[in-house]
């Protein structure tokens, strides 16, 4: 009996050392039974090493031995290699998301969002299943990637009630995300599915959230015929409003007509599609908004009573073409659209366009812009032109439409252009309290004794951008558009730039791309056919002709 436990005991060590391993990879715990099967393995295989001493060294020795120590020693060089890989790469972790969309990897905008935080940030994960506590690890693990800062945590919620009763958590697969005293609660789609990019953009808002020092707030003008921003229909601007509210910002309508005052608290001014002109005391508020550092986005559609060149735009050094601007190299059927909608040719290197450069936009029925030296010392850059094979149609009523040179402005055109200007605004110091004010009055008694108050130094003055984006086109931005390519993120993208707000100013989160192929019963039958029928046939047919000819 002992000499067959003996004789077996580097085969049991052997089975204990892999189970021990494969009890660790499955349940994760380095409990006493992983401990007792790998320690027991290690000195089951040390018992058959002394017992077995003699012949193990003699076959070492023997000429077949050392080949195959030869062949081992190779075997455990390349061993080493792999491991050593295997140590650099986790050290040093990079992954690559093959996806087309980018699916299973950070979009640009939370790699950003996380790169930019400059506290220190806590998320805490609330998962029972393994499933999801996996997925949501391995989400925030992209997130590490990009700043040292963030933190994270998985807790399971049925088995730390203490810290689900803290949190205040009432269901599984929700998120704390916490800075400093600030704390956001998300509620996260189901990871069983596999990867949620909706889930991505509700951790990367909940960031922007808790680490922002404000809400910034972006008003739409209403009183000229603008697009409504609650209205669901294709041509509203409901999903616009959405996005920028996801996105942290106060969202609100303002009519400058009645409230004859801008808001206290605007960071961005928007109107969009105005189908008349602005009135003269409007158009001095708005002056007066950008003369202070603000910002204001116009978005004009073609074939309205808009026309506020003279007397406002060409102050800044910007004009409206009143034409329809026409592409004929045909790109506009990539998405289905004719000549009247022309698709981006170029982007300026702008912080605006300069995530979009591999990315299509489209402008529905737009009119180009044209950009010259304004009077009150704006630089302009023109950020989005079309193709060569593109013009501006003057005549529009025209039943067939041609490019006429006499009339007609040939591509490339400018469908989007802004106006900057620093602007210097002085601050006042703090108002005097009644004991320095005394002390003014009181001044020639003061100054003999030398005891005056000091003068509270002046604050610096502070530099701001004042910022105009003109495009010549609302209907890319619309509910009927705003999702498809990239339309959605220009707006977006265009609002953040104007807000200032630098960690936003990337694409979006993409959601998965519907790939499924829709078959008719015919089409069904027929794949049916080529492959339990024909190919085998064929297969036979080609193994028979082969053996025919070698008889």
């Amino acid at each position: 009996m002992r000499g067959i436990l003996v004789k077996y005991s580097g085969a049991i060590g052997l089975a204990l050392l892999i189970a021990g391993y494969l009890f660790y990879s499955v349940y994760n715990q380095f409990d006493w039974r992983s401990l007792t099967s790998v320690f027991g393995g290690a000195a089951l295989i040390l018992i058959y090493l002394a017992a077995n001493w003699s012949s193990i060294w003699q076959a070492i020795s023997s000429r077949q031995g050392r080949y195959g120590s030869a062949a081992g020693a190779t075997a455990l060089l390349v061993m080493g290699i792999v491991v050593l890989i295997n140590f650099l790469n986790f050290k040093n972790h990079k992954s690559f998301d093959l996806t087309e969309t980018g699916l299973f990897g950070l979009s640009e905008q939370s790699k950003q969002v996380a790169a930019n935080l400059t506290e220190e940030l806590q998320i805490s994960g609330f998962f029972a299943s393994a499933s999801g506590s996996q997925q949501f690890r391995d989400m925030m693990e992209n997130f590490q990637q990009h700043s040292s800062l963030l933190h994270f945590e998985v807790i399971d919620p049925e088995v730390d009630v203490a810290a689900a009763t803290r949190y205040e958590i009432r269901r599984n697969g929700q998120a704390v995300i916490e800075s400093g005293t600030k704390k956001e609660t998300v509620e996260l789609l189901d990871f069983q599915d596999g990867w949620q990019p909706d889930n991505e953009e509700r951790i990367t808002n909940a960031i922007i959230k808790v680490t922002r020092q404000r809400d910034k707030s972006v008003y739409f003008l209403q009183g000229h015929g603008e697009r409504d921003i609650e209205d669901s229909r294709e041509e509203g601007f409901s999903l616009l409003a959405e996005a920028l509210r996801k996105q942290n910002y106060q969202v609100e309508t303002w009519n400058l007509a009645q409230q004859d005052k801008l808001p206290e608290s605007v960071d961005v001014l928007v109107s969009a599609g105005p189908q008349v002109n602005f009135l003269p005391a409007e158009v001095q508020l708005i002056r007066r908004h950008l003369e202070s550092g603000g910002k204001f986005l116009l978005m004009v559609d073609p074939q309205s009573d808009f026309d506020m060149n003279q007397g406002f735009l060409q102050d800044y050094g910007l004009a409206l073409s009143q034409d329809i601007v026409l592409d004929v190299s045909g790109t506009g059927q990539l998405m289905g659209l004719g000549a009247a909608a022309p698709l981006a040719g170029s982007y300026a290197s702008h912080p605006i366009t300069s995530k979009l450069a591999d990315f299509l936009t489209f402008y529905p029925r737009c009119q180009s812009i044209q950009v010259s030296e304004g009077s009150l010392g704006y630089d302009q850059v023109e950020l989005i032109k079309t193709t060569v094979r593109s013009w501006g149609e003057r005549d529009i009523e025209a039943e067939e439409v041609e490019f006429n040179e006499d009339v007609d402005r040939p591509g490339p055109l400018t469908l989007a252009a802004v106006a900057t200007k620093t602007i210097v605004i002085e601050e006042e110091g703090p108002p005097a309290s009644e004991e320095s004010q005394q002390g003014a009055e009181d001044g020639g008694d003061k100054e003999e004794g030398g005891g005056g108050d000091e003068e509270t130094p002046a604050e610096e003055p502070q530099d701001r951008e004042s910022r105009l984006v003109l495009i010549g086109d609302s209907d890319f931005a619309t509910n009927q558009y705003f999702g498809t390519s990239r339309n959605g993120d220009l707006f977006l993208l265009s609002v953040q730039w104007l807000a200032e707000d630098t960690d936003l100013l990337a694409i979006r989160p993409r959601s998965q791309t519907d790939r499924r192929v829709n078959l008719t019963a015919a089409q069904s039958q027929l794949i049916m056919w080529i492959t339990a029928a024909l190919i085998p046939l064929a297969t036979l047919v080609a193994g028979f002709m082969v053996w025919s000819s070698r008889r």
